[in-house]
């Protein structure tokens, strides 16, 4: 081969690789639906079984943005992503672009998907959409996940509970670099610019959200120490403004573990009288005055570390309850029989046994959270 082809080979070679079309590695399926007469909304599935899963992009991303998180998400639902109007492959209408018909589009592409009820996951911007289909069809809506999207556009929540998530942060936090844009999301046609103006103009004023919600808000490690980010849950029933700012036990009593409660409650009793009246029998009614509070104390806060330590929520209730079910189991057995004063005060460490022991498996919980 001569000098003078060589580079002209390598030309060649460099030019049809240039000319191969780029494609897209995501593992998704890709289509056009349409919400309305003249619009139609770029959709990803990426597949997997379940629950339908829907994520929302924030202001100025595509359906794309998601293409390295939603494969993570398929082994718990049917996963899919929606390209708001305006922005990559969906229409760019004139109109159009406030919440309640962007919100509306969603609700478009639940139909055509055919959809009954989705748990709804948005980035940013996005948390306003959550919070129209929240209220305007709760009944469409199985939960809702907010990513860094618990703002004032989507929670106009009371003054005294914070003017926006950010409060939480810590006075002086690290800069951080944003993480990489997955190449798709990189290679999209720049979003609507007015798009952005009225979707920023078009928003409303929500107060409640009747469903179950969860609102994330992710810092730097570095700046939260050996603690951890907030993470805030909303109850079922009730609106933003009960709950912002609560810990993670903010749950309603329908989260209450019972029969964890009603066991370790029988288990504290039975061990409690194992432990002491064989002994009693033969040493006597003082033996079992003087060893039946600090065992009481021990049986229940054991039994409500075993009751506690998995629970979602209220960890010292749960443990209180465990003491109040082996008093009552006590009080149940003796018929209600008039007591010394060594009882009532052996019933009074149950209950205080139990909280301890419930407010212990709550702590080990936090520092478990926090070593994640």
């Amino acid at each position: 081969m001569s000098v003078l082809t060589l580079p002209r080979l390598i030309l060649a070679v460099s030019a049809l690789l240039q000319a191969t079309p780029w494609v897209d590695p995501a593992s998704h399926y890709v289509r056009l639906m349409t919400v309305e007469p003249g619009a139609q909304l770029e959709v990803l599935d990426f597949g997997g079984t379940g629950r339908p899963i829907v994520l929302l992009a924030g202001l100025g991303n595509t359906a794309h943005v998601f293409d390295e998180f939603a494969p993570k998400l398929t082994s718990l639902g049917h996963v899919y992503a929606i390209t708001r109007r305006g922005y990559g492959a969906s229409s760019r209408p004139e109109s159009g672009y406030d919440v309640s018909r962007l919100g509306e589009d969603v609700l478009s592409v639940l139909d055509g998907l055919h959809i009954e009820k989705a748990i709804l996951i948005g980035h940013s911007i996005a948390g306003q959409e959550l919070s129209y289909l929240a209220s305007a069809h709760r009944d469409r809506v199985a939960a809702l996940i907010y990513l860094e999207a618990a703002y004032r556009y989507a929670y106009d929540v009371p003054v005294d509970v914070g003017k926006d998530v950010w409060t939480l942060a810590p006075a002086t936090m690290p800069a951080s670099a944003p993480p990489p844009l997955p190449d798709a999301e990189r290679r999209q046609p720049p979003g609507s610019s007015m798009a952005d103006r009225a979707i920023l103009a078009g928003g409303r004023r929500f107060t409640k959200i009747d469903l179950p919600t969860l609102g994330c808000c992710f810092f730097a490690r570095s700046a939260w120490g050996t603690g951890s980010p907030p993470c805030l849950r909303v109850n079922s029933s009730t609106s933003p403004g009960e709950n912002a700012g609560r810990p993670r036990s903010s749950e309603g009593l329908m989260k209450m573990r019972w029969r964890r409660i009603l066991v370790g409650g029988l288990l504290a009793e039975v061990a409690l009288i194992l432990a002491i009246v064989p002994a009693g029998l033969r040493l006597g009614e003082t033996f079992l005055h003087y060893t039946a509070p600090p065992g009481s104390f021990i049986t229940c806060f054991v039994a409500a570390l075993w009751a506690a330590r998995r629970t979602e929520s209220r960890p010292v209730l749960h443990g209180m309850l465990v003491g109040a079910v082996a008093a009552l189991i006590y009080v149940a057995l003796t018929r209600a029989q008039p007591e010394p004063a060594a009882y009532i005060l052996a019933h009074i460490l149950k209950l205080a046994g139990g909280a301890y022991g419930g407010w212990v498996a709550g702590r080990r919980q936090e520092a478990n959270a926090a070593a994640v």
